[in-house]
């Protein structure tokens, strides 16, 4: 990484070391193989399933930690982090790191964001 790119990710890195924790999310993608081999006709939409299932966990746990009174933030510092992260807790390089959901004390409200109108990324059909 640029040296002028890294001082900013590395002053964000730090403040991550105020929180209480970090979830990693990982993948196996050694069982996402044997899900493709056993289900050959959905093959090709595990990973994607994975993905889902995974964003899914992320969710449920910030939502469970946010009714706790707990801040959270999901971050995605991978491919950055992961040789010290594998190291340093003893996981399997070949575990494939999604994201990290910090969390602790809320230190101040999330930024404002916007959306496109709900009518235009949302459409519900009924049956006749």
């Amino acid at each position: 990484m640029p040296a002028d790119l890294w001082a900013p990710t590395e002053q964000k890195l730090t403040g991550f070391q105020n929180s209480y924790g970090t979830v990693l999310f990982y993948e196996d993608p050694e069982v996402v193989k044997g899900l493709q081999k056993q289900w050959a006709l959905f093959a090709d939409k595990f990973p994607q399933w994975s993905e889902h299932t995974n964003a899914m966990h992320a969710h449920v746990l910030w939502t469970a930690l946010e009714q706790d009174g707990l801040g959270a933030s999901l971050q995605h510092y991978n491919p950055l982090i992961d040789q010290g992260i594998c190291k340093t807790w003893g996981i399997s390089p070949e575990w494939e790191l999604k994201a990290q959901l910090v969390f602790g004390k809320p230190t101040g409200q999330p930024d404002e964001k916007t959306f496109q109108p709900l009518e235009d990324r949302l459409k519900i059909f009924r049956g006749q």
